[in-house]
């Protein structure tokens, strides 16, 4: 039997397709804690023993208190809540981080989900200004899937600093010893996308938006990035000047004392994520 998670008092135990919950002395079995279709994936049991996370088909949050109820399909109790079980299943591959207010999940093998620890309700960590707000329907946000087709790569600058790129990235013929690289990121990164359809612009720019979100997370864990779509709607004062709207993405790593201040103000509509 496979060991899924350990803390000073208990582990949990893989057994076929259920999790289950033992105590380490005497190796007593106290309860089913999560029944996954397809085995459950992984588990974590809190620093704290307050609770534990069962995943692989969906989530499991059950609470390590008495009566120590066992899990079953289907039963509304106090003891566990879960979501991603029925329906839109949610494919669990390993738990990734848990923090006091949020797990972190991945998904599929390739994206990386944040779920609530209170209410297992799925954490949307890309922010709007008030002028964005305005503008696009930010409840479709959680349901757009990431669009990976836009590799992070790692690169050098001819000094041996580190920086990160996008596609065609423009400006490594400019590099200086004392280039500040994250401002250089920010005018080499830079991916247009424009249309008439402001909703589906905003959509496809919060795809983009998060296949970089993963793609940095966990292609680059011990960095910490910042991800900035503008928006602009095109019109200006002579109508045969105006343009199409459009979205401009950039991103770049956070460095002290260079780059952009990620939480300057705006008037125009502007899309952040950072970590």
């Amino acid at each position: 039997m496979d060991i899924l998670a350990r803390s000073e008092h208990y582990f949990i135990q893989k057994e076929y397709e259920e999790a289950v919950l033992y105590l380490k002395e005497g190796s007593k079995r106290i309860a089913c804690v999560g029944d996954h279709y397809g085995d459950p994936a992984d588990a974590y049991i809190d620093p704290q023993e307050r609770f534990c996370i069962v995943v692989g088909c969906g989530i499991i949050r059950y609470d390590l208190k008495e009566p120590f109820e066992g899990y079953s399909y289907d039963k509304k109790t106090p003891q566990w809540m879960e979501t991603g079980r029925t329906g839109d299943i949610l494919w669990c591959d390993h738990i990734e981080e848990v923090t006091e207010s949020y797990v972190a999940i991945s998904l599929d093998g390739k994206r990386r989900g944040e779920f609530d620890l209170k209410t297992l309700e799925r954490v949307t960590d890309i922010k709007l200004n008030s002028s964005a707000k305005e503008l696009f329907d930010t409840s479709l946000i959680d349901d757009i899937e990431p669009d990976l087709s836009y590799p992070v790569r790692m690169m050098k600058d001819p000094f041996g600093r580190v920086f990160f790129g996008v596609g065609n990235f423009c400006g490594t013929d400019m590099i200086k010893e004392d280039t500040d690289l994250s401002w250089m990121e920010w005018d080499g990164n830079e991916v247009y996308l424009d249309g008439e359809d402001r909703q589906l612009l905003f959509e496809k720019a919060i795809a983009i938006m998060k296949g970089w979100k993963d793609l940095l997370i966990m292609g680059f864990p011990e960095d910490r990035f910042v991800i900035f779509a503008s928006y602009d709607n095109g019109e200006c004062m002579d109508e045969e000047d105006r343009a199409v709207p459009s979205f401009t993405l950039r991103l770049w790593k956070k460095r002290d004392g260079q780059g952009l201040d990620e939480n300057a103000d705006f008037d125009q509509p502007v899309i952040r994520w950072s970590n």
